[in-house]
């Protein structure tokens, strides 16, 4: 059933709204809800219920691939402009496989705080129709923050741990959720606005390769056998 404040599909017999806490009327109750129900018949055309994992899943794979070109395109500068001297400051503690990790964590921290608590979503939830919502009293920042500080733990072995957590929760939260408090909710997405974010997704992943492979073209170059 709908919730009639805020549209959110909740299980069936529930009688508090998971998301807004409202009071949910069963729809053979009696009284002015019980039949034509206008507010909520608006409301789901714009909310569906709770992201699926696959879905989720897939948004991931959207955001580590434009991650994934941004810091190609970051390579390959510093590779074609500043390679002797970065060589020779940190040849000696072998920057690139101790730091390199620890970039790459903080990258995709910033990423996904700066976007969820600005905007509710990634640039690969918003291509799916999903929008991360916060249950807590806490701000959406610190919510955010909380939800992707845990995320090295639910990314252990291929993000394993974050998939059996939200297979197993009722409302499929991997463990970041449920210790920030949030849940990822599946929107009905307008087919142009679909169109317009995965315009943005393909102009900043081959943007990004295209300018690499400009400034440092054997950066990209595949030695034939």
């Amino acid at each position: 059933m709908f919730c009639p404040a805020c549209g959110v599909k909740n299980e069936p017999g529930t009688l508090k709204c998971f998301v807004c806490k409202q009071t949910i009327r069963p729809l053979d109750a009696p009284g002015p809800l019980s039949g034509a129900r206008p507010r909520t018949i608006r409301v789901v055309n714009s909310v569906e219920s709770i992201g699926s994992v696959g879905d989720r899943f897939l948004a991931l794979l959207f955001d580590r691939a434009l991650l994934g070109a941004l810091l190609l395109l970051v390579a390959a500068l510093l590779q074609s402009e500043n390679r002797p001297s970065l060589e020779r400051q940190f040849a000696g503690i072998r920057w690139i496989g101790i730091g390199g990790p620890i970039a790459l964590a903080l990258i995709i921290f910033l990423y996904h705080v700066a976007l969820e608590s600005a905007f509710g979503a990634t640039l690969g939830k918003a291509m799916l129709g999903l929008n991360v919502r916060n249950e807590s009293d806490r701000n959406r920042f610190m919510a955010a923050v909380i939800r992707n500080a845990l995320r090295p733990i639910d990314a252990i072995a291929l993000y394993a741990v974050a998939f059996f957590v939200a297979v197993f929760s009722p409302r499929k939260q991997r463990l970041g959720d449920l210790l920030a408090k949030t849940i990822v909710l599946e929107y009905r997405i307008h087919p142009a606005a679909r169109a317009m974010f995965l315009f943005i997704w393909v102009a900043l992943v081959g943007g990004s390769v295209w300018l690499a492979w400009t400034f440092c073209p054997s950066c990209l170059a595949v030695p034939l056998p």
